[in-house]
């Protein structure tokens, strides 16, 4: 049964919510079988003893050692118990949000007192009903949502009373709002997946829905429209200073008016900016990466479900912090979440970081013993290969950097790497390339070739480790 639909489902479950599934089971008013109550506790009892234990045949005999039951029976007896997780799903709202629970449940009431004409009821309902959705702690689309469908309760009640114009018009405003937020949301969503593929977004009504934003004047204290408008301009006006500016200010201002997912995604747009503006050349925003990405840590923004680090964010954070000197409060960090990466290969991950500081700190030996031939992470594996043609540039090594040189050409000439975009897999091309070219040149005698090159490199794009090549072409003057 281990590739089962219901005990890849069950393993799914955490302890309280295995046990609310074994009352659901038990309960006659869903289930009057009481062999699936066995059967229930027998699964729930061992989903975490291995394999051997969930065969079939076995579990049959173990909960069942009287009775013996065909192939067919047990099919179905297995397709009964799958068809109460989903009902148990259904009615239990696994991981939704209790405000959402309550909510349906109070649209369920209002529903039941209009259909049954209990006005009385249905008046009272609607009253608590528009307190509760005052309560609701975030400002994102599920509010207006709801705010849409309990305009239409009332719309509905009142088109009995012949006294539907205010409610209409309220109910029209508040579909507005809904789809306004959607639209900006999805449109950003879409907009930078497209970009990070590297093709051209096309939108439908998108400028009409922005212009609103500008004449709607209740939508610029709405915090998630607010949001995605002032996203969805930063990202589709690429390295414009003044729209991160704008949006900046607005996330300290309506971020913690959101889910803590909703707004990481948007948080992750002010990192993405700051990054694409160093890739330019844009030094200063080293400072204010690092900054952000202060913010991240002491709002926990930045870290996933358990308060785990992902790697990426992990080698960014280091990244940046050594670029601004900061070897110690760098090493400090690393040493602070070594246990807590979001990672199967920590180790790894930790000691790629610890090479990294030590390069910057000139200690090549070390930070090569530090280093592994291959990491499961594409960025990690491609990172490693450019330490390490970092340290045998400074350490003249021309050997060992003509063979990595050569060895990391074919390995970015093999097709796309998985996990990594075209973009970013161009710009490490670019960097191989033109790092090959630099050690071309013949240093004494061709400073025009040097011009040139320095030309190329400021102007490339995309072009990994842009800086660096920078700093190794004019120190060969």
């Amino acid at each position: 049964m281990q590739n089962t639909k219901l005990v890849q489902i069950l393993f799914t479950l955490d302890k309280k919510e295995l046990s609310r599934f074994i009352k659901f089971v038990e309960s006659p008013f869903f289930n009057t079988d009481t062999k699936l109550v066995l059967l229930t506790k027998y699964l729930v009892k061992n989903l975490t003893k291995g394999e051997k234990h969930l065969d079939k045949d076995l579990v049959f005999k173990k909960v069942f050692p009287q009775t013996s039951y065909t192939e067919t029976s047990k099919r179905v007896m297995t397709s009964n118990l799958y068809k109460l997780l989903r009902q148990f799903i259904r009615h239990s709202f696994i991981g939704a949000n209790p405000y959402e629970v309550e909510f349906k449940g109070q649209l369920r009431t209002l529903d039941f007192y209009l259909h049954k004409g209990l006005n009385d009821h249905f008046e009272k309902q609607l009253v608590e009903s528009k307190k509760f959705q005052e309560k609701y702690p975030y400002k994102n689309y599920r509010l207006h949502f709801n705010n849409f469908l309990l305009s239409g309760q009332e719309a509905r009640y009142l088109s009995n009373k012949r006294q539907t114009n205010e409610a209409l018009n309220q109910l029209l405003n508040d579909l507005d709002t809904f789809y306004t937020n959607c639209k900006l949301q999805l449109s950003t969503l879409k907009l930078t997946h497209d970009q990070s593929l590297g093709i051209e977004s096309k939108f439908n009504f998108i400028e009409e829905v922005l212009r609103s934003f500008n004449q709607i004047e209740h939508y610029q204290n709405i915090s998630s429209i607010v949001l995605y408008y002032h996203a969805f301009l930063l990202i589709r006006a690429a390295n414009n200073e003044q729209h991160y500016e704008n949006y900046k200010n607005v996330l300290s201002q309506h971020l913690p008016n959101l889910e803590k997912e909703e707004a990481q995604n948007l948080y992750v747009h002010a990192i993405n900016f700051c990054s694409s503006m160093i890739a330019n050349g844009k030094t200063n925003y080293y400072e204010e990466l690092f900054h952000i990405y202060r913010i991240g840590i002491n709002t926990k923004l930045i870290y996933e479900k358990k308060q785990k680090l992902s790697i990426g964010n992990l080698k960014n954070i280091i990244t940046i912090s050594i670029s601004l000197g900061k070897l110690d409060w760098a090493t400090q960090f690393l040493d602070d979440h070594k246990e807590k990466l979001a990672s199967q290969e920590p180790e790894k991950i930790i000691q790629y970081n610890l090479a990294f500081i030590a390069y910057h700190q000139q200690k090549y030996p070390t930070a090569l013993n530090l280093l592994v031939d291959k990491y499961t992470d594409p960025f990690y594996n491609i990172s490693a290969k450019i330490l390490r043609l970092k340290i045998f540039q400074a350490t003249d090594d021309i050997d060992r950097l003509d063979k990595t040189m050569n060895s990391f050409r074919v390995f970015m000439s093999e097709g796309r790497i998985k996990g990594i975009s075209s973009r970013y897999q161009e710009s490490y091309r670019n960097f191989v390339n033109i790092l090959y070219r630099i050690n071309s040149i013949n240093t004494y005698k061709n400073d025009e070739r040097i011009n040139t090159l320095l030309a190329e490199i400021k102007s490339c794009d995309p072009l990994s480790q842009r800086a660096w090549l920078l700093e190794v072409l004019e120190g060969m003057r």
